[in-house]
C-alpha cells in the first residue's frame, strides 16, 4: 500500500490539520520536476540556481510542518499527562475506608463509581494510542518525503535535515506516551479488574485504525440484497397480475362472497388498505439503508460520527452491519408482501400476513436477549426512551438528532395507528375472516384525534427538548427560537385536523398559511443553523461556510436547491390531490419517499456542522467524567452543539478574556 493512502487510513478527522501535508509536499516535489530546466539545454549555474531556491522554499515550508506538528504533539501530551493525574485521582478517592488490597496490592474491594472509571480509563487509553500514532504516521511522513526529495534531486541534504532537525526534537520520541500506556494498563488491571490482565486488555482493545478486509457481513449484505431484488422482481409482476382482479363493491358480489357461491380468487382487496398496513415499516427500512449511506459518507469524508453520538469506538456498528439490517428486514417485507399476495393459493388468511410481519419486527427489535445486533437495539431503545421522556432527561445530541429522524417518519406514525385501528376492529375484513378488506374508510374518519396527535408527536418531542435545554443553558436563542419552529408544526396539523374534522373550508386556507410559515421556518433552520450556511466568514465559499468536509462545493449548492424543493413538495402534492385523479395513497407514499430522502440529505451536512465544532476542540474521544461539570464548560459545550459557529464563538469569548 502506498504511504499517502496508508497515511489517510489513519489520520483522525479531528487533528487533519495537524498532520504532514504529504501530498502537497509530493506535488510540490512533482511540480519542481517538471519545471527544473532541462541540463542539456540550459547552463549549469541556471539549474542549481533554480535548485537552490527549490529548496531553501522546500526547506522553510518543512520547518513550519515540523514546527506545527511538533507543537501540537507537545499540546497533547501535556494533556494527556493532565489527565491521567485527574484519573489517579478519581481513582483514589472511590477507594472504600477500608483497605481491600492483596499481597500483591492488588485492589480486590468494589469502588465507587467502578463503571465510570472503566469508561474513563477506556478512553483515557484509547486516546493515548491516537497520540502514539499521530507521531508514528508523522515521523514516518517526514522520513519518505525526504527520501523521495533525495531520490529526485540527487541529493543528501534531506537526510540531513532530518537528522539534524529531529534529533531532539520532541516528535522524535514517544517514550512518554508509552510510559503513560504502560502505566494505565497496569494501573487498570491491578485498580479495576483485579488484577486479571486479559480481562483488562480485553477491555482497553483498541479498535483498528487501518482500511478494513471483507467480511462475512459484506457477504450476508449482497445475499440479502440479491434476495430482496428477486423478490421485489417478483412483488411487481404479482401486482399487476393481482390488479385486474376486481374489489367488491356490490351487494350482488359481496353477498355471493359471504354465501361462498363466488370464487375468491376473482376479488381482491383495496390497495389503500395494503398501502397503509406496508407503508410504515417501508418507510423505516428505507431510512436505515439510508442511513447506512450516511455512515459510509462521514466515513469517508472524515466525520467522526461515533464521537458526535458518544459511541463506543470499540464496539459499534459499520455501515455495512447497518445496510445488512436494512436489507433483512427488507426481505421479511417482501416475503410478507407476497404471502399477502397469495394468500388464498396456499389457505391462509390474507391479512394474517402484515401482522406477523410487525410482531416479528417487535420481536427482533425488543428482544432482551443479547443476539441479533443486541448493543445497537439497545442505544436506540434508550435513545427513544429518552425522546418519549422529554422534557425531563437532559438532552443530549443523539436524542435530538433521533427525533428529528421520527419527524420525517411521522406519516409512519399515522400508518401504525391506522394498524391498531385495522386489527382491532371488528368489521375491518368482510365476514371477519382477515381474508378480504374493502372498504377504504375505515379508521381514517376525520374524527379521529389520536391519528394527528401521533403525527405531531416527533414535533412535540423537539419542542419538549428545546424547552429543556432552554432550562439547562437560559439562552433565548436559539432554544426557544427553535421551539418556535416546532410549534408552528404542531399548529398546522391542529388546523389540518380541525379541517378534517369541521369540513370548514375557512380551516383549509389557515392550514395553508399556516404550513408556509412553518416550511420557510424550517428552511431557514436548516441552512443557517443546523448546516451552518450563510456565514459572515465563508472563507471565500460563497454562501456557505468557512470550512467545508467535502470536497466538492457544487455538493452544497445542489443540497441547498434540493431542500427548498423539497420542503415545498406539500403544494406539488395538494396540487395533484386537487387537480388530478391520481389516488391520494399514491401521492402521499411518494412524497413521504421523498421526506426521508431529504433527510438523508440533511444528515450529512448536520454531521458536518457538528463535526467541524468538535474540531474546534480537538476532539477525538468521549470525555467521561467521574467529577462533576463545571457549570462553564457545560455552557460552552452547548454553546458549541447549539449554534452553527460555536466553536469559534468559544474560541472568541476566550481570547477576550484573556485580554
Amino acid at each position: 500500500m502506498k504511504f499517502a493512502k496508508e497515511l489517510g487510513a489513519h489520520i483522525t478527522p479531528e487533528w487533519r490539520k495537524q498532520y504532514i501535508q504529504y501530498e502537497r509536499m509530493k506535488s510540490m516535489l512533482d511540480k519542481h520536476m517538471q519545471e527544473v530546466p532541462d541540463i542539456e539545454h540550459a547552463d549549469d549555474d541556471v539549474v542549481e540556481r533554480f535548485e537552490n531556491k527549490f529548496k531553501e522554499q522546500w526547506f522553510h515550508f518543512c520547518e513550519a510542518e515540523m514546527h506545527k506538528i511538533a507543537t501540537f504533539y507537545q499540546e497533547k501530551k501535556s494533556e494527556a499527562s493532565r489527565k491521567f493525574n485527574s484519573l489517579k485521582g478519581d481513582l483514589g478517592n472511590s477507594e472504600s475506608m477500608v483497605s481491600e488490597r492483596d499481597r500483591h496490592n492488588v485492589y480486590t474491594g468494589q469502588r465507587k463509581n467502578e463503571k465510570e472509571l472503566k469508561l474513563a480509563f477506556s478512553e483515557f487509553y484509547l486516546s493515548l494510542i491516537i497520540i502514539q500514532d499521530y507521531q508514528k504516521f508523522n515521523m514516518l511522513g517526514f522520513q519518505k518525503i525526504m527520501k523521495k526529495f533525495d531520490k529526485n534531486l540527487t541529493c543528501k541534504n534531506g537526510a540531513e535535515w532530518l537528522m539534524t532537525k529531529f534529533s531532539g526534537s520532541e516528535l522524535n520520541s514517544a517514550e512518554e506516551i508509552e510510559k503513560l500506556i504502560v502505566k494505565v494498563e497496569k494501573l487498570f488491571t491491578n485498580e479495576l479488574e483485579k488484577g486479571d490482565r486479559k480481562k483488562a486488555m480485553n477491555r482497553l482493545k483498541v479498535p483498528p485504525f487501518g482500511i478494513q478486509k471483507t467480511d462475512w457481513t459484506t457477504l450476508l449484505v449482497g445475499f440479502s440484497g440479491g434476495c430482496f431484488f428477486v423478490l421485489l422482481a417478483a412483488l411487481i409482476a404479482s401486482g399487476f397480475v393481482m390488479n385486474e382482479r376486481k374489489i367488491p363493491h356490490t351487494g350482488t358480489e359481496l353477498g355471493n362472497i359471504s354465501s361462498g357461491n363466488s370464487t375468491r380468487y376473482q376479488y381482491r382487496s383495496d390497495w389503500s388498505i395494503v398501502t397503509r398496513l406496508y407503508r410504515g415499516p417501508a418507510l423505516c427500512i428505507i431510512l436505515i439503508f439510508l442511513l447506512s449511506i450516511n455512515v459510509r459518507g462521514w466515513g469517508e469524508a472524515g466525520v467522526n460520527h461515533k464521537l458526535i453520538f458518544e459511541l463506543d469506538p470499540r464496539n459499534h456498528s459499520s455501515h455495512i452491519q447497518i445496510m445488512e439490517t436494512a436489507m433483512w428486514l427488507a426481505v421479511m417485507w417482501a416475503v410478507s408482501l407476497l404471502f399477502f399476495m397469495f394468500a388464498n393459493y396456499i389457505h391462509l388468511p390474507a391479512f394474517y400476513s402484515p401482522l406477523c410481519l410487525m410482531i416479528a419486527y417487535l420481536v427482533f427489535f425488543l428482544n432482551p436477549t443479547k443476539t441479533v445486533k443486541y448493543d445497537a437495539r439497545r442505544w436506540m431503545v434508550k435513545v427513544i426512551v429518552r425522546c418519549i421522556l422529554a422534557p425531563l432527561p437532559y438532552v443530549v445530541f443523539a436524542d435530538f438528532w433521533v427525533a428529528d429522524q421520527f419527524n420525517s417518519l411521522a406519516p409512519a406514525l399515522a400508518d401504525l395507528q391506522y394498524f391498531i385501528c385495522f386489527y382491532t376492529s371488528t368489521n375491518s375484513t368482510l365476514n371477519n375472516n382477515w381474508d378480504l378488506a374493502v372498504d377504504p374508510d375505515i379508521c381514517t374518519e376525520g374524527s379521529n384525534w389520536v391519528r394527528p396527535l401521533l403525527v405531531s408527536f416527533p414535533a412535540f418531542v423537539r419542542f419538549a427538548q428545546c424547552l429543556r435545554r432552554y432550562r439547562d443553558t437560559h439562552s433565548k436563542f436559539p432554544h426557544l427560537v427553535n421551539a418556535g419552529k416546532y410549534s408552528t408544526t404542531l399548529l398546522s396539523n391542529f388546523l389540518s385536523f380541525l379541517h378534517k374534522y369541521l369540513e370548514l373550508q375557512g380551516f383549509f386556507y389557515a392550514w395553508c398559511c399556516s404550513k408556509t410559515v412553518s416550511t420557510f421556518y424550517t428552511i431557514f433552520w436548516d441552512l443557517k443553523m443546523d448546516w451552518g450556511f450563510f456565514s459572515k466568514e465563508d472563507g471565500g465559499n460563497k454562501y456557505l461556510r468557512e470550512e467545508l468536509v467535502y470536497s466538492n462545493t457544487w455538493v452544497y449548492y445542489l443540497a441547498i436547491i434540493g431542500d427548498v424543493v423539497l420542503r415545498f413538495l406539500w403544494t406539488v402534492g395538494l396540487i395533484i390531490k386537487k387537480m388530478t385523479g391520481v389516488p391520494p395513497e399514491a401521492v402521499n407514499c411518494v412524497l413521504q419517499v421523498l421526506e426521508v430522502f431529504r433527510r438523508f440529505v440533511w444528515n450529512f451536512f448536520r454531521l458536518e456542522n457538528e463535526h467541524l465544532n468538535n474540531c474546534g476542540q480537538f476532539r477525538v474521544v468521549r470525555d467521561i467524567s467521574i467529577a462533576p461539570v463545571d457549570m462553564k464548560d457545560q455552557e460552552e459545550i452547548l454553546t458549541m452543539m447549539d449554534f452553527p459557529d460555536g466553536a469559534q464563538q468559544v474560541r472568541r469569548r476566550r481570547r477576550e478574556l484573556g485580554k
